[in-house]
């Protein structure tokens, strides 16, 4: 009975993985496309989406809808159906952004109820278990950037409706799933290493504001360099399937888990992918850029994770808090570098990523040191 609910799991996990890749393509295009939309008004389509997906979670964590997550995500993924044939229709750009807020919304009530149906009291299944979810909502983001972008090329239309069937049959997939209840009153939380958890914290956030600022407004930036729906879909699964290579690298070699230096170690490379958007114009660097990006989120999402399912008694708990902190990161992201573009060049926006991460680097340096002198 648990395989079965844990195989459900990962099929809706690698279906709403696909959809997620997928619709932030299409929107993002059909927004350029249909309506000219400018870097700062991508960067506000970002924003919300992700604002509204992190506070309804968070608004999620802290009352009494944590008690309803299995019936919140029957729920959602129901509208979610109903909703996204009306994409192609809407005839203004706000529009598009309000209908893409209200999936942002509904979204906070899919990935943490899905994050806490992973949860064990065992250290070796609570490993194992996350270590399949991300592989496969990592896998279903890599055929939903591919597919996505091939699919918007021949019909910008299809994909909507497309999207709309497979929400129809996650819904099926999780119809009668039951998911561990939260208990009723909040434990005590603590971790075996707390300033880990802090500092992966603060690197999530910042490694999702890249990936959410990448996600909104490159595509415009591709679309100046005359690239095409597919070559935009191909460079954003070169990124997803580096994440799905990674996950299950990490799964397979555990000697990061827990030390400091190789988490430090990895927002380097989400620099390194913010020089070459700037630097460089071609396909190959930029998909190499992504790839290192995929590297730093990987090993930083997995941290996160496993040191937020792994506070004693909380694993049902705490998955609200990390998915806020992570649409933290998508909407800062979109909305920062959106509101610089109209100051400096696009390529030059992603730059003013920078200075964040080097703060991140000083501050979690501190943590690490203020932990040593405990000893």
């Amino acid at each position: 009975m648990e395989k079965k609910r844990l195989l459900r799991i990962y099929m809706a996990g690698h279906l709403n993985g696909f959809l997620l890749s997928s619709s932030i393509i299409c929107v993002t295009l059909l927004s350029i496309d249909r309506f000219s939309a400018s870097p700062f008004e991508l960067g506000i389509l970002g924003f919300l989406i992700n604002f509204l997906y992190s506070f309804f979670t968070f608004l999620a964590g802290i009352t009494r809808l944590k008690f309803h997550r299995a019936k919140l995500l029957k729920i959602s993924t129901f509208i979610l159906f109903l909703i996204f044939p009306l994409f192609p229709f809407l005839p203004h750009l706000y529009g598009v952004i309000a209908l893409f807020g209200l999936y942002g919304i509904l979204q906070s009530w899919i990935w943490p109820a899905l994050q806490a149906g992973l949860h064990h009291r065992d250290e070796k299944s609570l490993s194992r278990t996350t270590g399949n979810y991300n592989i496969a909502w990592s896998s279903g983001n890599i055929l939903g950037a591919y597919l996505g972008g091939k699919i918007y090329e021949i019909s910008f239309s299809f994909p909507f409706f497309l999207a709309s069937f497979i929400y129809l049959l996650m819904f099926l997939i999780l119809k009668d799933i039951s998911l561990p209840s939260p208990p009723e009153e909040a434990p005590s939380l603590s971790s075996p290493y707390p300033y880990y958890l802090r500092i992966s914290r603060i690197f999530n956030l910042l490694n999702f504001m890249a990936i959410g600022a990448i996600l909104f407004l490159f595509p415009k930036l591709a679309k100046l360099y005359g690239f095409t729906p597919s070559l935009i879909g191909i460079l954003f699964s070169v990124f997803f399937a580096g994440r799905g290579v990674f996950f299950f690298l990490w799964r397979i070699y555990t000697g990061w888990r827990y030390r400091f230096l190789p988490l430090f170690l990895a927002p380097s490379l989400s620099i390194l992918t913010l020089f070459i958007l700037y630097l460089f114009s071609s396909p190959i660097w930029i998909g190499l850029g992504f790839l290192f990006l995929s590297i730093s989120n990987t090993l930083i999402y997995s941290a996160a994770l496993l040191a937020t399912l792994d506070l004693k008694s909380s694993g049902m708990v705490t998955s609200e808090i990390n998915e806020s902190i992570l649409g933290a990161g998508l909407f800062l992201g979109p909305l920062l570098t959106g509101w610089v573009s109209r100051f400096l060049s696009l390529p030059g926006a992603f730059l003013s990523l920078l200075p964040l991460f080097i703060i991140g680097e000083i501050v979690s340096g501190m943590i690490y040191r203020q932990k040593l002198r405990k000893r």
